[in-house]
């Protein structure tokens, strides 16, 4: 799985250091460490160990870490600034003295997102934008990840290196259900149970499903990675670890009652049986023996059984909707309150939305993304983004015709559940992004350019 003891014990030791430093010392301290972190990145040559670092440090690691947590404070009296913005810059600067070895097949339509991309920040000030320091921050924080698309390229050379940093972040699923289940049991998320965080009861009353739901990221590119490597021809993992993958982050969405990402990752496997495995008995009868061999140990647990009781009675609302109940007996907010709220404002520029005007940061809500996406960028921005997915969707499709393998197929399942996730969950896709976010949709689209060039042969062997 090109992982050794070695690595994983300096991975996991960076992290710790990393959650001591943040969490119980000064902030002096985190900063000094954090410098030492891009000191020993910048003369690095294992590009996916360190992707996958500050991918973690960005999306969390047992209730530890998320945005805006892992920071380094450089000017004093000015907001602290992510330490992953600050490796962004120096991949960028790295690839520079790099050749791609592959090509994205996608390039130009991606360098129309990138001009409508900055024609949104000139609207912003055109139509009015909060004269704060901080805002002008933001916009370049949430921009700037974007850069990636053209460091990771020129630093992942090879196939080998999106394995090593699949290796790397699949364990971290299980920390995720385990951090989890802490919170449920406990009622108290384990950072704050630690001392790290000001304790906040969250105590629910007995028909309510807790919502405890960590490193969603990692969860994404895992439960992708996992049903890729599965049938890859070149699989470089266990079937049997790869399953038990797949059905932890499916039980970390079920168990949270988040009703999109269950439902999202479900069409995801569900496209991935038709049209991947294609029915493949011996393959659904050993993800089916894993399944139950964990749901029967989890089952006794009192507390985890009633947890699963409430987070089925959440999702199963649902099936209101496919009674005509478009509000889910009342529980779906995206349709009855939240989306309203942001058409309304929407409308006052359709067609290329309010960019992230004062009228935007007033209204915007991420938990509705494509009317989110709608009211910063209008319709001229959404349709780029879907056109954008399409075409790497097709890209892929020939490369399938090409190579006839359906471990390409993957792609195209994955994606489509999680647009869905996108457009009935929180927002995905856009035209500012985070750097958690940002690595998990570089990682993704060009893995998948690398594929669509070796099945075209453009791959430069180095």
């Amino acid at each position: 799985m090109h992982l050794d003891l070695k690595t994983i014990i300096r991975f996991f030791a960076y992290i710790l250091i990393s959650l001591i430093t943040v969490y119980y010392m000064s902030g002096i301290a985190s900063t000094l460490w954090f410098f030492l972190i891009l000191i020993l990145y910048w003369f690095s040559k294992d590009e996916p160990f360190w992707l996958a670092f500050f991918l973690i440090l960005s999306d969390g690691f047992l209730s530890f870490f998320g945005t805006y947590q892992a920071v380094v404070s450089v000017i004093p009296g000015m907001p602290a600034i992510e330490v992953a913005q600050f490796y962004i810059i120096l991949s960028v600067i790295k690839a520079f003295s790099k050749k791609s070895n592959y090509g994205l097949y996608y390039k130009g339509i991606l360098y129309v997102l990138g001009i409508y991309a900055l024609f949104l920040i000139a609207l912003s000030f055109l139509l009015g934008i909060d004269g704060n320091f901080n805002v002008y921050l933001r916009l370049i924080k949430t921009s700037l990840p974007f850069l990636l698309f053209f460091s990771i390229p020129r630093l992942f050379t090879e196939r080998n290196s999106y394995i090593r940093f699949f290796a790397i972040i699949f364990p971290i699923v299980f920390f995720a259900l385990a951090a989890q289940i802490f919170e449920i049991v406990k009622q108290q998320p384990l950072s704050s149970f630690l001392g790290s965080a000001e304790f906040e009861s969250l105590e629910y009353a007995e028909d309510e499903a807790s919502r405890a739901f960590y490193n969603p990221c990692v969860l994404l590119l895992s439960f992708f990675g996992s049903l890729y490597f599965g049938v890859n021809r070149q699989n470089r993992f266990n079937g049997l670890y790869l399953n038990i993958v797949t059905i932890c982050v499916f039980a970390i969405a079920f168990l949270s009652a988040t009703r999109g990402w269950t439902l999202a990752l479900l069409i995801t496997y569900i496209l991935h049986v038709i049209f991947v495995l294609r029915f493949n008995i011996s393959r659904l009868l050993l993800s089916f023996a894993v399944f139950m061999a964990s749901f029967f140990i989890v089952i006794n647990i009192p507390v985890i059984k009633q947890q699963i009781d409430n987070a089925f009675v959440r999702i199963s609302t649902v099936e209101k909707i496919t009674e005509g109940d478009y509000t889910a007996g009342g529980t779906n907010k995206r349709i009855t309150e939240r989306g309203p709220r942001v058409m309304k404002k929407w409308k006052e520029s359709p067609v290329i939305g309010l960019g992230y005007s004062q009228g935007y940061q007033e209204y915007f809500d991420v938990h509705v993304g494509n009317q989110n996406v709608l009211l910063y960028s209008g319709l001229i921005g959404l349709i780029l983004i879907i056109a954008f997915l399409f075409y790497f969707s097709y890209g892929l499709v020939m490369a399938y015709f090409q190579t006839y393998d359906r471990a390409i197929l993957v792609f195209i399942c994955f994606l489509a559940g999680w647009f869905f996730l996108h457009s009935a969950g929180a927002q995905q896709f856009g035209f500012i992004i985070l750097p958690a976010n940002a690595i998990t949709q570089v990682l993704f689209f060009c893995f998948g350019a690398y594929l669509v060039a070796e099945s075209k042969q453009d791959v430069v062997i180095s």
